[in-house]
């Protein structure tokens, strides 16, 4: 199993694009070499720390941003299992 955690003052869910015609822009990317969560609206770029447990595909993982505001919405800690 593997466990990706953003600390909770992080959010870069915040600076992804909203618009689908740019459907990369609008999630936040998990670099495992650099072990950053990377996101950009095409005009913004932010990057922020994650802690990385466990395998983690080379190529990294591209993950919704509205889900990840969903879930920080609901008051719970981002952390992303699988």
């Amino acid at each position: 199993m593997t466990t990706i955690t953003i600390p909770a003052r992080y959010k870069p869910w915040k600076v992804a694009a909203t618009d689908d015609s740019r459907p990369a822009l609008t999630a936040v990317f998990i670099d495992p070499e650099a072990k950053k969560a990377v996101a950009t609206d095409g005009f913004v770029l932010v990057h922020v720390p994650v802690e990385i447990d466990g395998t983690f595909p080379e190529s990294g993982l591209l993950v919704p941003a509205a889900f990840l505001g969903h879930v920080k919405m609901q008051g719970l800690p981002v952390v992303i299992q699988w």
